[in-house]
């Protein structure tokens, strides 16, 4: 489905005796263009980050496919903007934020101005993108996009944009979804909740970025042994090692053998 700009309607009013045999097609294109623009401008309006429906119907949960995102800081990597569990979907408006100290967004439309974001179109048809930026200064993402007639409403889980950044260094960040409001055919708002994304860029291993992977990263991922990050600072002592996903190379959530064996298994490797 091709992405459609928003642009103004031309002036008929100063030749109103003319064209009359495609005025009447004319109002109606327009006429859908404006519903469109007035269903995105409610997705806009307001600043909750959350809509209340009744209990028995379950919030959607806006994320990021993955939940975590792990490459190598010598490549490219790619988060897609994702919905999980929602009911006739038919209009988003999503924003999320990131370090662009650590990574920029690679723009998926160079012939636009500023950096885009590419829409997808396999679960929720982009029939009208109002907004599919990212701002490499302020970090902020935002994608806001509605389908148009016929299009049929989205039900289940897909991802909705795609997100691909370039990383400037070896870090690992997290993406807060800062608003997340979804909407059914004519607006109707959708419940939902956010789960913040995270980010991971390391080069081979190497934890401390020295440049090389040696004994400073198997002690560094060993003096964090078994801990966790349900449970990151089990001693309350800041000063201590704690768990952080730098050290969590497979990010299950542990760092463990699986982990130092990661590292040892890039011994001496430069970066």
């Amino acid at each position: 489905m091709s992405i459609m700009n928003v642009q103004q309607p031309p002036d008929t009013a100063c030749a109103p005796h003319t064209r009359r045999a495609g005025s009447w097609l004319r109002r109606r294109r327009w006429s859908a263009l404006a519903a469109a623009v007035i269903l995105t401008a409610l997705l806009g309006a307001g600043s909750r980050q959350s809509f209340a429906l009744p209990d028995a119907v379950d919030p959607a949960l806006v994320r990021c496919e993955p939940s975590v995102a792990i490459g190598p800081a010598t490549n490219t990597l790619s988060v897609d903007i994702f919905v999980e569990d929602v009911a006739g979907l038919y209009g988003a408006d999503i924003r999320l934020t990131f370090d662009t100290t650590a990574a920029q967004v690679i723009d998926a439309d160079p012939g636009m101005p500023g950096v885009q974001i590419q829409p997808l179109a396999g679960f929720l048809s982009p029939d009208l993108v109002v907004r599919r930026e990212a701002d490499n200064t302020t970090g902020l993402i935002w994608y806001a996009v509605t389908q148009l007639n016929p299009s049929p409403p989205a039900t289940g889980s897909g991802a909705l944009a795609r997100v691909t950044f370039q990383p400037q260094s070896t870090a690992a960040f997290t993406m807060p979804v800062v608003n997340h409001q979804l909407a059914a055919g004519g607006g109707t708002p959708l419940a939902s909740v956010a789960q913040s994304c995270t980010v991971v860029f390391r080069p081979c291993s190497d934890v401390t970025a020295d440049g090389q992977v040696n004994v400073d990263d198997l002690t560094a991922v060993a003096q964090r042994w078994l801990l966790t990050a349900a449970n990151p600072d089990p001693d309350n002592d800041p000063l201590t090692p704690n768990y952080a996903l730098l050290y969590d190379l497979n990010a299950d959530s542990v760092i463990d053998i699986v982990d130092i064996m990661l590292v040892a298994r890039r011994w001496l490797e430069t970066c």
